[in-house]
């Protein structure tokens, strides 16, 4: 996640009633499943749905010269390796994201 929809997440989420934080996290989140199916149908779909272009790439073309170089075995390995890093980036992304958006405000009412 980039420092600037970081800085707009927390504009949606701040001031915002428990419900309204709930909202602004539905918007933002991804879905795991759609990251894994993603990546099930071709290898680096769901780390592009991520916005993980550079990764989606180096799996893609690395699930196709590791099936050409291993006859397939070496290229089956990479793609299932390509979806289960695609769930668990969407976990991660969803994790941060709720981070920013109810963990900050805890932080700023400690503060007050």
């Amino acid at each position: 996640m980039k420092i600037e929809d970081i800085e707009v997440i927390k504009k949606h989420a701040e001031g915002k009633p428990e419900s309204g934080k709930l909202l602004v996290y539905e918007t933002y989140k991804k879905s795991e499943a759609i990251a894994l199916l993603l990546s099930f149908l071709l290898p680096g779909l769901g780390q592009f749905y991520l916005g993980k272009i550079g990764r989606g790439l180096l799996f893609l073309f690395g699930t196709i010269g590791a099936a050409v170089l291993t006859f397939g075995i070496g290229g089956f390995i990479v793609w299932i390796w390509n979806i289960i890093d695609a769930y668990n980036l969407a976990k991660k992304h969803n994790l941060i994201l709720y981070n920013i958006i109810f963990e900050s405000s805890k932080l700023q009412e400690e503060e007050s």
